[in-house]
């Protein structure tokens, strides 16, 4: 097995309902890994004071795939090589050539796994990555959503309350909401708030979630030195099996990678309103399957799968309009403040003092009624749509989620 450095918490135990629902409650926490002081945010400011810093050369990154990959990169841009190493289903090579276009979008022809396919990078932050033969199975398509490896021991892990996205390849792909996170030297809690638009319109039960805390057993670092090498003793079941999952830092928050889903965690914001600040530039590398059907989570999902590469613009007023590499629109609408949804808040669906960061908007599609959800992150955004196509009576839907980083 190749070795690189390692910055995660590994985390065994029952993560009951990681897939579909877990819940409590949101708040307007900033904490973040590293303690009450914001951890990387205060570095972060400290080193904008000092000037920037120079940006190393060699690159290390911890990814999750919601094909259920954990994957370690290594981006050296002094060779233009990459290096990788799948804990999950054991895929691995080293000193890859890749090219970069003129846009500075990197592409992998020469893996020899074709595992890597082409990626975007924020250096030294955030990578997200086309990912071919993902899942233990080597036999799915999805995408990576990586951070900048960075020491994390179990004292390091907030108390505080995330927006949060959790990512899919089967079960209609995601669902958004909130989590509670709370940890302590040997363990670390989740209670999940959570909407899934799957559920309603494919007869997949409740969409709406809050279920009681989960409490995970940190595997190691118990004495609160930074864990260095991660070893997958056993991830986390999407439908709650035994297993467990393994959670990292990222510059906006958390990520958790699980065997059956990659559950995304930033900081929200202490406004529920969209702010112009976040109006820009992006561009994201999106998972798509249109035509899909399937019964639910750990089921086979049918439906035509790839990844695609998008320009997202979101202007002043929060108007997003987004369209493939061949100038085809994505999306295009104005966002709402989940809160301010009726649809989405109120009893016995999400607490509306608890989504901000989260928005939203409806639109007429072909086939249906499109919805997105985005939640911006520290130098980027995180977005999905669900379509239920009406068409076909109910049974067939399509969705399409990814990561984007501001240009």
């Amino acid at each position: 097995m190749l070795r690189f450095a390692a910055t995660a918490l590994a985390i065994v135990a029952a993560l009951g309902g990681c897939g579909s629902a877990t819940a409590p409650s949101y708040s307007s926490s900033t904490t973040t890994p590293g303690g009450a002081d914001g951890g990387r945010r205060s570095q972060a400011a400290d080193a904008a004071a000092e000037g920037p810093a120079p940006i190393s050369p060699v690159r290390e990154y911890q990814a999750t795939a919601p094909a259920g990959d954990f994957i370690r990169i290594t981006i050296d841009t002094g060779a233009s090589t990459v290096s990788y190493q799948d804990e999950t289903n054991g895929l691995a090579a080293r000193d890859v050539p890749y090219t970069v276009d003129g846009t500075g979008v990197y592409s992998f022809a020469a893996d020899p796994n074709a595992h890597l396919k082409r990626a975007i990078e924020l250096a030294a932050d955030t990578l997200i990555v086309d990912v071919g033969r993902a899942g233990p199975g080597r036999d799915t398509r999805s995408i990576a959503i990586g951070a900048a490896s960075t020491p994390m021991s179990p004292g390091d892990v907030p108390d505080a309350r995330l927006a949060m996205m959790r990512l899919r390849t089967t079960g209609g792909g995601f669902d958004v909401g909130d989590v509670v996170i709370a940890g302590d030297a040997g363990a670390v809690s989740f209670d999940f708030e959570s909407y899934r638009p799957w559920a309603a319109p494919t007869g997949g039960g409740a969409p709406f979630a809050a279920g009681p805390s989960t409490v995970l057993a940190i595997d190691g670092g118990a004495d609160g030195a930074p864990l260095d090498d991660l070893v997958l003793a056993g991830q986390a079941s999407e439908d709650g099996g035994e297993g467990g999952g393994v959670l990292f830092a990222t510059a906006s928050g958390l990520a958790m990678d699980t065997s059956g889903a990659s559950v995304l965690m930033a900081r929200q914001p202490q406004a529920k309103d969209f702010d112009p600040s976040w109006a820009g530039s992006y561009r994201a590398l999106l998972f798509r399957k249109l035509g899909a059907a399937g019964a639910g989570d750990g089921g086979p999902e049918s439906g035509a799968a790839d990844v695609v590469l998008a320009e997202i613009t979101v202007d002043a007023a929060g108007r997003l309009a987004g369209a493939d590499a061949q100038g085809t629109p994505i999306l295009d609408g104005v966002l709402l403040a989940a809160a301010d949804v009726s649809a989405l808040t109120g009893p016995g669906l999400l607490d509306p003092a608890h989504t901000s960061g989260l928005f939203t908007f409806r639109t007429a599609a072909a086939d249906g009624v499109e919805d997105v959800f985005v939640i911006f992150t520290e130098r980027g955004l995180l977005a999905a749509s669900f379509t239920a196509q009406a068409a076909d009576g109910g049974g067939a839907y399509a969705y399409w989620y990814g990561a984007a980083l501001k240009r």
